[in-house]
């Protein structure tokens, strides 16, 4: 085994890679659809479909890399960019464009199976490096809603989608010179132990539940939301892309900077301030919209920054992907149910609809995480 900071340097730099196409994709994609027919319902939909693909591919790609090592998921994370970038290129009917969100599905489950737990099996501050992490995701997510505006101006829908394509190809010889991680001896009993809920603390299946209702609030304002919402209150294309843009940069930042605050106000302040911003949103005019999309922007670091510190409290040394993926199952499950609902609220109630639902799973989120952290330790760390 090679491991060391050149190792998660190229880990870094194809997580990089992957948040500047989800950016592009995040503007580029809702806008093609809508140009190629696809209707509200129809988005919800194949929305729907790739949260719980994610998590099914996460969870047992991260457990089958704990015994065969990382770096083989990150190869097939490569390979599989390249391929869903394609589907979308040549997509124009409902069941291709959900062809391309089953394999985007798979892309970025087999990315999130194994870059924490890359992260995670290196020494040195294990919860910084992965507050880290999820600082460069937001950062670079952001770069790419702020490019996929003016691309789609300056170079047309199908262009922007070619670019993404391009950019796949980066990830193969990125991904192929990675050295190996730490492996286990392969095991089936080893496999059916590790996700085993009984072998799990009573810390651990608490988190279970708090990411389920974490799960709910996200997925009513996921994918395609924000994006059609502004397009059809008026905002320009290139608007869009900033705004989207500048909310992901802004959560980055504050993912970065809140770590040394204890955990408990964190999840007070984000959880207010999450609840408010995005209740007034589906009240109010396209230009104060941004600056609600900029102060839920805020909520989102915040709120982002707690969750990342439950789970070096949470996981097991040599069973870190596994751990990671029961606890993410339990919040896209939840993603996935809310996400399918929200196309058919939206076309019969409006976005104000999605947008109370998931302020109100929010504030239940925060309350019992809140509830749990005040009471007690989790394995011996005092948040």
């Amino acid at each position: 085994m090679a491991s060391g900071p050149s190792r998660v340097k190229k880990i870094f730099a194809i997580q990089i890679v992957n948040s500047i196409i989800t950016g592009i994709l995040t503007i580029t994609l809702p806008l093609l659809m809508e140009k190629r027919n696809i209707s509200i319902v129809q988005m919800g939909l194949i929305f729907s479909v790739m949260p719980m693909i994610f998590q099914l591919t996460r969870l047992s790609l991260g457990v089958l890399s704990d015994f065969l090592g990382r770096k083989i998921f990150l190869i097939f994370n490569s390979i599989l960019a390249l391929v869903s970038n394609t589907t979308y290129y040549f997509a124009h009917s409902p069941l291709s464009f959900a062809f391309g969100k089953v394999t985007e599905g798979v892309k970025d489950g087999s990315l999130w199976a194994v870059n924490r737990a890359s992260v995670l099996d290196e020494e040195g501050e294990k919860r910084w490096r992965l507050v880290q992490l999820r600082t460069f995701s937001s950062v670079f997510e952001a770069v790419g809603n702020l490019a996929a505006g003016f691309l789609i101006t300056w170079f047309l829908f199908s262009n922007t989608i070619l670019l993404t394509i391009v950019m796949s190809a980066m990830l193969v010889p990125i991904s192929f010179s990675l050295s190996e991680s730490v492996r286990s001896k392969f095991s089936s009993a080893e496999v059916l132990r590790s996700l085993d809920l009984r072998n799990r603390t009573a810390e651990f299946k608490k988190f279970l539940i708090l990411f389920f209702t974490s799960g709910i609030s996200d997925g009513f304002i996921a994918g395609y939301v924000f994006t059609v919402f502004l397009n059809q209150g008026g905002m320009s294309t290139e608007l869009i892309g900033a705004v989207l843009g500048a909310k992901v940069l802004i959560t980055g930042i504050c993912i970065y900077f809140f770590t040394g605050i204890k955990i408990t106000r964190l999840l007070v302040a984000g959880g207010a301030t999450y609840a408010f911003s995005l209740s007034a949103l589906g009240f109010t005019n396209a230009a104060f919209a941004g600056l609600l999309l900029l102060l839920l922007g805020v909520a989102n670091g915040v709120l982002t920054n707690a969750s990342e510190r439950f789970f070096p409290a949470l996981t097991r040394n040599g069973t870190y992907a596994s751990d990671v993926g029961l606890l993410m199952t339990s919040f896209h499950t939840a993603r996935t149910a809310s996400i399918l609902t929200s196309g058919f609220l939206i076309a019969s109630y409006g976005f104000s609809s999605v947008f109370l639902l998931s302020s109100l799973a929010c504030l239940v989120y925060v309350v019992m995480a809140y509830k749990v952290l005040d009471r007690e330790m989790v394995n011996g760390i005092r948040f």
